[in-house]
């Protein structure tokens, strides 16, 4: 059975200056012109390219990360998305993006999961974890 978000948490987005929005396996969006329905897309779309390695592309080809951040805004955007995994703790996925002169750096990444182990060093497992040029991700068949 495919699982789909239960969560999703927008920073200094647009219009959307902090949303925690609860997700069901369908949701609905409603509502009068210029209230953030196509920014909870963009942000969707953006979201999706980054996990496909195309975020660069995609910040580009909207204008750059100054035409997506809440305008005057001198915050990092932030984003936050969950995903249950039956049987064990959901998984967790963290970005944060700030605009620094013409472009933008990666502020914080992260991909991790809580685990049931009790004892270890750290419950929380991380598959991607970056703040600014310090950059690692797991390798799980070397389990490095």
């Amino acid at each position: 059975m495919i699982m789909g978000f239960s969560r999703l948490k927008i920073q200094w987005f647009r219009h959307l200056h902090d949303l925690d929005l609860q997700l069901q396996p369908l949701n609905v969006l409603i509502g009068a012109n210029g209230v953030g329905k196509t920014s909870f897309l963009e942000i969707l779309r953006l979201l999706a390219a980054s996990a496909d390695g195309r975020l660069q592309e995609t910040i580009s080809a909207a204008g750059g990360l100054g035409s997506l951040v809440t305008h005057d805004c001198k915050e990092a955007m932030r984003l936050a998305l969950t995903m249950p995994v039956k049987g064990e703790k959901p998984l967790e996925y963290e970005l944060s993006l700030q605009t620094g002169g013409l472009g933008y750096a990666i502020q914080q990444e992260k991909l991790s999961q809580l685990r049931h182990k009790k004892n270890a060093k750290d419950p929380c497992f991380k598959f991607i974890e970056s703040h600014e040029s310090n950059i690692a991700y797991f390798d799980p068949p070397a389990k490095r």
